[in-house]
């Protein structure tokens, strides 16, 4: 399940292709499925964020009871998560395992979102839907997911989002980062939680899994210029955070055990 990134149009803009930086990858716009209206634009997938509903607290549960049996998973900095508020939580991205890794560590409240891709398996779908966590997107129509994003943080949810674009080689580098996630940010005020992921690119049985929550990101700070050089000076201070965040992996001589099911999961 990959994560998209954010197209870069938004109101009264016109739909801008999002280009990998993957050299000779296709360009790509993704936007929110099923649209209902302008002014409720994810109907009911996301009610407001008064309190956690029993679906989520039962997901968060299995998530981290399946994580802590099949990897050995370290988080730092969960007390820099600010609490009561809704944010955009921003990650790398390596793997299908990294949502359900912010899924597990981020409170419960408000409630949290991932949008994305819904898996191509109709038995992980079932498994997913349900918990109405991931809000889908389609290839085909422009110029809503903004809308959509905008929505979850209206209503008084975190939105995670991964900025970099697709899931990056492992490599321990973050790849240049979109510019819709400092669109978002702007436009809507809210502040961005960095979150640094390392180790889930590769993945066997009981691999050490490190997850580090660093400062959060102010769009306020950035008043200063053009609306470009405003992106630009967030992204670059955002992909900066990011990298601090990632640590060196050891290499690792001994057994993988499950490797190529557990990698490829999804």
């Amino acid at each position: 399940m990959a994560l998209a990134h954010i197209p870069n149009g938004g109101d009264g803009e016109r739909a801008v292709p999002m280009r990998a930086t993957d050299a000779g990858a296709a360009p790509l716009t993704l936007v929110a499925r099923d649209v209902p209206s302008a002014h409720d634009p994810l109907g009911d997938l996301v009610p407001a964020a008064e309190r956690p509903l029993l679906r989520d607290r039962v997901a968060r549960v299995v998530i981290r009871l399946l994580l802590a049996l099949v990897f050995r998973i370290r988080v730092d900095g969960r007390e820099r998560i600010p609490t009561g508020r809704p944010l955009i939580c921003a990650a790398n991205h390596h793997s299908w395992l990294d949502p359900f890794l912010l899924l597990a560590i981020l409170p419960l409240a408000p409630r949290r979102y991932a949008i994305g891709i819904a898996p191509a398996s109709p038995a992980w779908r079932r498994i997913i839907t349900p918990f109405h966590t991931l809000i889908p997107l389609d290839r085909t129509r422009p110029q809503a997911a903004i809308h959509a994003m905008e929505h979850i943080l209206a209503r008084g949810n975190t939105l995670i989002i991964f900025p970099e674009g697709g899931i990056g080689p492992g490599d321990g580098h973050v790849r240049p980062l979109q510019s819709g996630t400092a669109y978002l940010a702007q436009r809507t005020g809210y502040p961005i939680l960095t979150v640094g992921i390392t180790g889930s690119h590769d993945l066997w049985w009981r691999k050490r899994i490190t997850v580090r929550i660093g400062p959060c990101v102010d769009p306020a700070r950035y008043g200063e210029g053009t609306a470009r050089a405003r992106r630009t000076a967030l992204l670059a201070d955002l992909r900066a955070h990011l990298q601090a965040l990632l640590v060196r992996e050891r290499p690792h001589h001994g057994p993988t055990p499950l490797r190529k099911t557990l990698t490829n999961l999804f």
